[in-house]
């Protein structure tokens, strides 16, 4: 499967479910989600598809009124992902894009994930929130 196919598949997935969402009668007035657009968008630059490409693909989704993300540093990140289960979603790793299956593949995905975040803040307004860990490693 190549990157763009799963860049598609991803934007289907959405589309999909989008449209199911908005057949509803009655749209409340605030909506939390987690991992919305700019995820799968970040995910997909990240795997080496055009930015405006990826950004096309989810042009019909309506734009939050307020968006924002955990600013979390991959090494802080990585140290939760431990503690919380011994093997990690090759996802998260970057498994899908030929990293290998390592703790450093984790940190290096993440970083590149973070990048791409910083990128959107400035482009689409999200807000970020600097996240620290809970408890101390």
């Amino acid at each position: 499967m190549t990157r763009l196919t799963l860049a598609l598949m991803y934007a289907t997935d959405f589309s999909i479910r989008w449209s199911i969402a908005s057949c509803r009668p009655c749209v409340p007035d605030v909506v939390l989600a987690d991992r919305f657009i700019f995820t799968l968008i970040a995910r997909g630059v990240v795997r080496g598809i055009n930015r405006d490409y990826m950004g096309g693909l989810y042009a019909m989704a309506l734009r939050p009124h307020l968006t924002f993300w955990l600013n979390v540093r991959p090494e802080t990140a990585f140290g939760a992902s431990s503690r919380k289960r011994k093997r990690s979603v090759i996802g998260r790793r970057g498994g899908h894009v030929a990293f290998a299956r390592s703790d450093w593949s984790f940190i290096r995905y993440q970083t590149m994930i973070k990048r791409e975040f910083e990128v959107m803040a400035k482009r689409h307004g999200l807000s970020s929130w600097t996240a620290r860990p809970a408890f101390p490693p």
